[in-house]
């Protein structure tokens, strides 16, 4: 029996918390309590009205059962559904705070708004914070957890599961757990390769998220931007930097039905709605006369045609439509591929406006061709095949049968549903293609961020929602087996023992699906396996098996057909059955994959490319999909799971409305109050022996730390624990010792870790001098270093002086005259000019020839592939550009000189990458053309400066690239030494000071005001971004004002004079 179920005893004037049908659990006063009645009556202390309710629906209310300002969960007083509601209701309401604790598992109440605890200027509080625990809860504390667990602690690979209601935010969490770990990956970055490779995977991971959502959600009842599809995410780190090396995308079931029809009050997936509003008239004319979303059948049957964004605004369509074409270009995906996907779109909308009719034969045939064949110029197939494939059922040698009216609009429609599939799963494709990783992952370690469609009870419930619920229900076995059962076992293998904790175990739910022969997937599948199957047959044998067998197992009403109903872990669900065995089957005929693979289109030709999708048993889509989460709970199971349960407030969207009885129902069905039962009465932190004495060694005692050392770990760990629980005299039982591990309470972790940190500030306070002291010594190097630069550059303008002296006698020898003239026979490209004053500056012969050598040399060295790769890395050159290239041909200077604007952005380079590349060809002509270009004006005197100047620079070069690497020696990161070195001129001791204030990190990440007025420092990413092209700071920060912050504008601006 739950808590729920008990009966209390009441009086009256007692106050109570009672739960009403439409509100919840409420506050109230009791009045009456009729005697034998079983009920009470309650006076409502918001609205003054009595009810009468029954008993068993009352909970007595203790004035200090919890504190709002606690986040922790664990800290009720009095383990109800009702106090926990109320403390989480009044941290949402009055408090503003979206976040609480579960022990390690955060809760989310989507706020349905921007919040200032969201924004990247909070999360470096939690990128650089040295104990989480000391934070405000957040979703950003466990991608942190999932990330120690696997870099620093070196445990097993780590998955976050992001569970809720449609409408419950899991979206907006996976998305913010991605960013943080990307930035984590950033700061563990130790060169400029590895921060390459972490920043391209993370801002490919952030540029997938608008094309997947556009193309993978919608409007539905609940949500405005509703997942049609689950998706795993998979982020790799190298085990040794920690750096993010690469990741992989896996998604699940795709609701194809919605391209067809959708439910009144909901949308089409959002892109065709963003390309019809974003499109210009000339693109539309191209794509077969585009109209408005209003002008299409598949578009307008919900009635819908807007949706709010995060922030609760009505969202541009048209702005969103740039966002997704900005999102697929930087995702590498090139021009021709994104007009193919459009293509594919625009055809989707023709074929679905098509008019079926039939004649005297009942043979359909189209009634306007116009849409058709406007699809199949799109589609780039023969209008013949393509009209068989609606109007033909079936064919052979003998004989041909036609389709009906009802026939071709399925065979339309399931055309419609199969290459928008092919074009979705594509699209995933080439997302994991930007950001795959570029070795093997064997070494490895991985976290997986599990965004799975929400639990959904419509007013009718078809096979989508049977597999979604499913999902959930299978997460939540998960969930179950990981919290409780997983928790038993361990505790009885490690001969721990604590207290049996009851909560509503689903398995039998889930084996009423799974069941080999018998399940309700099993029993679907032996129907569409016959050719006579019928929807009527497969609900009658659901009900002839399952009605006495199964507890979760509801049958309907006598009179409705079709139907049954599942006691999900959330809710009650009645699904009806109607079209089951078409959804399940899911094939097309052969007839479809032979047109789309004859397409004159290659990307369209690709839609089909793992082969056709059979009709028969053995390919259903309830069997994939069992298949899928088979795998995936396999995985799950595999690693060690981090949990964030998302709760939706209200039905409506609202900021600022928690609805009661939304919110405590999905707080029953997520195992809250046994959650923390389980945790009151057991251990939550275990840890290895051996992980925990080297995690704790710094704040042994002498005795534990001698038996560590001498590998007596286990006696280690008891000794450790002993000394600390009489010095802090913690309640007991706080602790144990299994065969293999340390069980600790929450508190005791917390007590051992402030010990270790304050111990670890005690050392590094010891070390304070010894950094002084080097600082000091380094100083000093430094200034002798720059004496001896000086002293030599003395000697060398002395040289010089002598040398030019030297060379003025000699310009009248005439055994030099002859050198010259052989030498210009022999290189006849450097020209005489150029020739004279070498021989001049190096009479020596084989000095002069060698140098002669080395310019011719460098002058065809534009046309090596290693000069190119070098121009390509210095230029910051996207890898997918530099392979496309390649593919192209285009691997030499020469070849890539060659190449016209309008070619290289066809490539898709951007205006900064193409301004980058201009000025490095520039250079690269400059080094090798130098002295021809000033033969007729330079003379000896002029040349011997020009290197003298040269040889200067370098010397500055390098001691510019030592000045870098000796801030990072101090431990500052790069990215914040570079543009603060740079904003000093080089000063490194003034640049060291500001680096000490600790300010650069929160001054880099500071946007600047847009607009012709805004504010634009050397600190700022878009200036040094400019200023690494050659353009000098105030002029680059005049471009970004001028451009609104724009750095491919402000590049467009002060290089479109360059020749």
């Amino acid at each position: 029996m739950t808590t729920e179920q008990k009966v209390e005893r009441v009086v009256v004037g007692q106050q109570v918390y009672f739960q009403q049908q439409q509100k919840g659990w409420i506050r109230g006063v009791v009045k009456a309590v009729p005697e034998g009645s079983g009920k009470v009556q309650v006076e409502d202390a918001a609205s003054g009205n009595v009810e009468t309710i029954p008993i068993t629906r009352v909970h007595g209310y203790i004035p200090q059962a919890f504190d709002a300002e606690n986040p922790d969960l664990f800290h009720l007083n009095d383990l109800h559904v009702a106090p926990a509601l109320h403390c989480i209701k009044q941290r949402f309401e009055e408090l503003h705070l979206q976040y609480s604790l579960l022990g390690e598992v955060v809760l989310s109440v989507n706020p349905f708004q921007p919040m200032p605890f969201n924004t990247d200027k909070n999360r470096e509080k939690y990128l650089t914070s040295p104990n989480q625990r000391l934070l405000p809860p957040h979703v950003w504390q466990v991608a942190h957890r999932a990330y120690v667990q696997i870099i620093v602690r070196g445990l097993r690979n780590q998955s976050v599961v992001i569970s809720g209601e449609s409408g419950s935010g899991k979206t907006e969490t996976t998305k913010m757990l991605v960013g943080y770990l990307g930035q984590m990956s950033h700061q563990r970055s130790g060169n400029p390769m590895q921060r390459r490779v972490a920043d391209k995977v993370s801002d490919s991971l952030e540029w997938s998220n608008p094309v997947l959502e556009s193309f993978g959600n919608a409007r539905t009842l609940r949500n405005h931007n509703s997942s049609r599809f689950g998706k795993y995410i998979k982020l790799y780190f190298d085990s040794v930097s920690g750096v993010m090396v690469g990741g992989k995308v896996s998604t699940y079931l795709l609701e194809k039905s919605r391209i067809v029809r959708q439910a009144s009050g909901e949308r089409n997936y959002h892109i065709f709605y963003e390309m019809l509003a974003g499109l210009s008239p000339e693109e539309k004319a191209e794509l077969g006369g585009l109209k408005t979303s209003a002008d299409y059948k598949c578009l307008r049957v919900g009635n819908t045609f807007d949706r709010r964004g995060v922030d609760g605004e009505t969202l541009n369509d048209a702005e969103e439509f740039s966002k997704v074409r900005k999102a697929l270009t930087n995702l590498g995906i090139a021009n021709n591929t994104s007009r193919s996907m459009f293509k594919i779109l625009a055809a989707i909308l023709h074929l679905l406006e098509l008019e079926f009719t039939s004649d005297q034969n009942d043979k359909a045939c189209i009634v306007d061709e116009g849409p058709f064949l406007a699809a199949c110029g799109l589609l780039q197939v023969d209008p013949k095949l393509l009209r068989e494939c609606f109007l033909v059922k079936s064919s052979t040698s003998i004989v041909t049968i036609h389709a009906n009216k009802r026939e071709a609009e399925g065979f339309c429609g399931a055309f419609c549903k199969a290459i928008y599939v092919g074009l979705f799963d594509l699209l995933v494709k080439l997302v994991n293609a930007s950001i795959a990783p570029q070795e093997s992952t064997n070494e490895c370690k991985y976290i997986g961020l599990l965004d799975i469609f929400g639990f959904e009870n419509f007013s009718t419930n078809g096979f989508e929602q049977l597999c979604i619920n499913y999902a959930n229900d299978v997460l939540q076995n998960h969930y179950n087996k990981y919290t409780f059962l997983n928790d038993e076992a361990e505790c009885k293998s490690e001969g721990v023992s604590i207290p049996e904790v009851a909560f509503p175990d689903n398995t039998e739910c889930i084996g009423m699906f799974e069941q080999k022969r018998f399940g309700i997937f099993a029993l679907l599948d032996n129907e569409c396996n016959y050719k006579a199957g019928t929807s009527e047959r497969f609900t009658q044998n659901v009900w002839d098996h399952w009605r006495t067998l199964n507890t979760f197992f509801v049958l309907p009403k006598s009179t409705v057909p079709n139907q049954f109903g599942v006691r999900h872990y959330a809710s009650f669900v009645n699904y009806t059955t109607g079209d089951w065995l078409e959804k399940n089957t899911d094939g097309i005929k052969h007839e479809v994959y032979q047109t789309v693979s004859n397409s004159a289109d290659a990307f369209i030709r690709s839609l089909f490319s793992d082969g056709p999708v059979l009709n028969d048993r053995k390919h259903t889509v309830g069997l994939r999909f069992q298949n899928q989460l088979t795998a995936l709970r396999e995985e799950l199971e595999l690693t060690e799971t981090q949990f964030v349960r998302c709760i939706k407030p209200n039905m409506s969207a609202s900021p600022h409305l928690f609805e009661n009885v939304l919110v405590s129902n999905q707080l029953e069905s997520t195992s809250l109050l046994q959650t923390i039962k389980l945790k009151r009465q057991g251990y939550p932190v275990r840890r290895s022996i051996h992980d925990f004495c080297r995690y704790f060694f710094l704040i042994m005692p002498r005795s534990p730390a001698e038996l560590y050392k001498r590998h007596c770990i286990e006696e280690a760990a008891k000794t450790t624990l002993a000394v600390y629980q009489k010095l802090y005299d913690w309640a007991t039982p706080n602790f144990a010792v299994g065969r293999t591990k340390v069980f600790l309470r929450a508190e005791v972790w917390a007590s051992l870790e402030r010990l270790l940190l304050r111990r670890k500030g005690c050392l590094l306070r010891r070390c304070v001098p010894l950094l002084r002291r080097w600082v000091y010594v380094y100083r000093e190097s430094k200034r002798r270093v720059e004496e001896r630069r000086q002293a030599e550059l003395k000697l060398e303008r002395k040289e010089q002086a002598r040398r030019v002296a030297q060379m003025s006698v000699n310009a009248t020898n005439r055994e030099l005259m002859d050198w010259i003239e052989e030498l210009s026979a022999l290189f006849p490209s450097i020209g005489v000019v150029t020739i004279r004053d070498v021989v001049l500056f190096l009479p020596k012969r084989e000095e002069s020839l060698k140098a002669l050598l080395e310019m011719q040399r460098q002058r065809f060295d534009g046309s090596l592939p290693l000069s190119f790769t070098r121009v390509m890395d210095e230029a910051g050159m996207r890898q997918q550009i530099i392979e496309k290239f390649l593919r192209n041909g285009i691997n030499t200077l020469y070849r890539l000189a060659g190449c016209d604007e309008m070619v290289l952005r066809g490539y898709g380079v951007t205006e900064t990458e193409l301004a980058s590349v201009r000025r490095h060809l520039l250079k690269e002509e400059s080094a090798r053309v130098r002295l021809d270009r000033l033969r007729d004006s330079i003379g000896v005197t002029q040349l011997s400066a020009i290197l003298l100047e040269a040889k200067h620079s370098a010397h500055a070069a390098a001691d510019y690239t030592t000045k870098i690497r000796d801030l990072m020696d101090l431990g500052f990161p790069r990215s914040h030494v570079v543009p603060v070195l740079t904003h000093y001129s080089g000063d490194v001791e003034k640049a060291a000071a500001r680096l000490l204030r600790e300010d650069v990190g929160e001054r880099l990440r500071e946007k600047p005001p847009k607009g012709e007025k805004g504010r634009w420092t050397s600190f700022d990413a878009e200036v040094q971004q400019l200023v690494k092209l050659g353009v000098s700071k105030e002029k680059a920060k005049n471009a970004l004002r001028s451009t609104n912050g724009s750095v491919d504008e402000a590049a467009r601006s002060l290089f479109n004079n360059v020749t």
